[in-house]
């Protein structure tokens, strides 16, 4: 399991365009939400999509290396491949709050700008959102040609954030949606794990039918 930890983390992070990408991804996303530098969310903004965009990355790099044709040569199990790759989202979840964190920090110390950081809340309110969006799109990748779950992965995660937005005025009135405000955001927590598990066994079913 640690190995393949290792292989997905070198996959997302060697290379020249890998380590340009970490530098900036930050002010990239910042222009595509129109410079809303005072947004009190841009650090929830960033740690969601910094973390998602790394799970798709692996995906598209395990496909142009082959790398899973040469993981299903040594002695390791479909089942745990899969069960690799949820963890291995799990652990990018954490590695981008540490990045955003960081990043976000810099900027508030050698700039004008203030974010808020590391808001238990706004920690809480990624988190579910993070489980949802990886508990719809990793079985994707073990369904779908590459291209099309690639294509897939973009749209969902599209769709399932502008769902609240399209029906709530404003992002306070997403968070106080009973999927993050109730018992604290527990229930939400909880939703999340239950589809994290059931997803996790749908694509352990769906990548041991895959030839």
């Amino acid at each position: 399991m640690i190995s393949l930890l290792k292989k997905d983390f070198k996959l997302v992070t060697f290379g020249t365009f890998n380590k340009i990408f970490l530098i900036v991804f930050v002010p990239v996303l910042m222009a595509m939400t129109g410079f809303d530098f005072t947004m009190k969310y841009m650090y929830m903004t960033i740690v969601l999509s910094f973390a998602y965009m790394m799970v798709s990355t692996s995906f598209s790099y395990d496909v142009q290396y082959k790398t899973n044709l040469l993981v299903q040569s040594l002695p390791t199990t479909k089942a745990e491949i899969v069960r690799g790759k949820y963890l291995f989202s799990i652990l990018v979840f954490l590695f981008s709050m540490i990045y955003s964190w960081f990043y976000l920090g810099l900027l508030n110390i050698f700039t004008i700008l203030k974010f808020d950081l590391f808001d238990l809340s706004t920690l809480k309110n990624a988190f579910i959102l993070f489980l949802i969006l990886i508990s719809f799109i990793l079985p994707l990748n073990y369904k779908l040609p590459p291209k099309v779950a690639s294509f897939f992965s973009i749209f969902t995660y599209v769709f399932l954030v502008n769902t609240f937005a399209m029906s709530i005025t404003d992002i306070e009135g997403i968070f106080n949606h009973w999927l993050f405000s109730l018992y604290g955001g527990l229930f939400g927590i909880f939703i999340g794990l239950v589809l994290f598990i059931l997803s996790t066994k749908l694509s352990i079913y769906l990548y041991g039918k895959r030839a």
